[in-house]
């Protein structure tokens, strides 16, 4: 095998001082033929000799206590860690390590066999755990005991989901039911791990498989626990033919695959349950639950440590997400543009489509972004009270002061976008002095 010239400066480095070895996922991907995101080492060197090794280079310290050191070489970092095994710890929230001297007992505290890979160009490829057959046969085996690699390390239960979800890998049966086990071992994690890896997972090629999967393993429920309310829920509603939990798959499915759509997606309904009513006839109705589930989404999401960004974008299309059922005209669109942004609004038909390929009911999509583009245009998303003609100074010639002068900016920026007349500063001030005229009138009325 042949790397490029970092990763080969840095292996023949260690081999010349003592031992090192490529280690884990950059070796699976390039089994897969992917290019390695990122390098990491292995190797018996002294953590304070290491520094002195590459010490032409810019080295960081990121781990004394687990004898890690990181470079920077052109740019691009890369990390060296001492072989180390994991032992029992008496404080079950931190992980103590021993170090070893043989690169086996290191590979032995990874956690799936596809990780636990090991190359130089002497010993050539350590694969103890046949490693390169679970990658052939795409399977999601934990190295040993699968409970133990758990108990060590509680994140690893969505690590195997997210290699499910990304690479349309299946979970071996033995791994499968030790998460089945021990999935409370997630609620000992901290939610910017769980959010980051279920991030990769709603991402994932595989994605809605993997969810049915954690949703049957009962691990869903402790990343999001409101989303077992909708789990078989019966909608009994004409325009539906699937239940809650089913549509809601098939709302993600659809929907492009940019995170805040798949979580708007995720949690679209997820407070259907809470609001639900019944008419005479035995219809069910929702009314409220994108009010209600856009407040609800905020608090999952701050919950998984997501952006405010996030947080923000999600909450607007729930919001909304029943807008579009309704028959707007391109005036109101391009109004309901202004308010939320064309991004957001672009998003929000997408999650519309979505939804409605769920339904019974599907309606024509070509239409809808034909309208979305006219309404864009009569929205005119560049144009605000920023960007008038005249300015605040301008104004005050007219004798307004303060809270007066946006309110006279944002009757001129409705005149323009009703079409009454152009962002010129000639109809602007002819504008002003009509509404001037009227305030002089009503003064004179109230004098008489």
């Amino acid at each position: 095998m042949e790397f490029k010239n970092n990763v080969e400066l840095i292996l023949s480095s260690l081999n010349e001082n003592g031992e090192g070895f490529l280690v884990g996922g950059c070796l699976r991907d390039i089994f897969l033929n992917k290019e390695p995101k990122d390098y990491d080492f292995a190797t018996n060197i002294e953590y304070n000799k290491l520094k002195e090794i590459f010490n032409d280079f810019s080295v960081k310290e990121i781990g004394k206590a687990f004898g890690i050191i990181s470079l920077n070489i052109n740019g691009e970092n890369y990390e060296i860690a001492k072989y180390r095994k994991d032992i029992e710890s008496k404080n079950h929230y931190e992980t103590e390590i021993e170090f070893v001297k043989d690169i086996k007992e290191d590979l032995g505290r990874r956690d799936f066999t596809f990780n636990a890979f090991a190359y130089n160009h002497k010993e050539g490829l350590i694969d103890l755990y046949n490693g390169k057959e679970d990658l052939k046969n795409k399977k999601i085996r934990f190295i040993g005991n699968p409970e133990q690699r758990i108990l060590e390390d509680g994140l690893r239960i969505l690590r195997a989901f997210r290699f499910a979800s990304v690479l349309g890998f299946s979970i071996e049966k033995n791994t499968e039911e030790a998460i089945c086990l021990r999935k409370e071992e997630l609620k000992t994690i901290s939610k910017e791990r769980i959010g980051a890896e279920f991030n990769k997972i709603l991402l994932g090629q595989n994605c809605i498989e993997v969810l049915q999967q954690m949703k049957k393993t009962g691990v869903l429920e402790i990343v999001i626990p409101e989303i077992k309310e909708i789990y078989d829920y019966e909608q009994y509603n004409p325009h539906h033919d699937k239940n809650l939990w089913e549509h809601t798959l098939e709302v993600v499915k659809n929907v492009p695959n940019e995170l805040d759509l798949k979580y708007a997606a995720l949690l679209h309904d997820i407070s259907k349950p809470k609001t639900r009513t019944f008419d005479e006839k035995g219809i069910a109705h929702y009314y409220g639950h994108d009010k209600e589930g856009a407040l609800l989404s905020k608090n999952i999401l701050k919950n998984l440590r997501q952006t405010n960004k996030t947080i923000e974008t999600v909450s607007i299309l729930i919001d909304n997400h029943m807008l579009l059922h309704n028959d707007l005209s391109n005036r109101t669109m391009a109004k309901h543009i202004r308010k939320i942004g064309t991004e957001n609004f672009r998003k929000l038909i997408q999650l519309n489509i979505a939804d409605n390929d769920s339904k019974t009911e599907i309606k024509n999509k070509e239409g809808l972004m034909k309208r979305f583009e006219r309404a864009c245009e009569l929205a005119k998303p560049e144009l605000n009270v920023n960007t008038l003609a005249i300015d605040g100074f301008e104004i005050m010639k007219f004798g307004y002061r303060n809270k007066e002068i946006r309110e006279i900016k944002e009757t001129l920026l409705n005149a323009i976008l009703n079409n009454e007349l152009e962002n010129t500063k000639k109809d602007l001030i002819t504008k002003l002095e009509k509404i001037n005229l009227k305030k002089l009138n009503k003064s004179f009325e109230k004098v008489r």
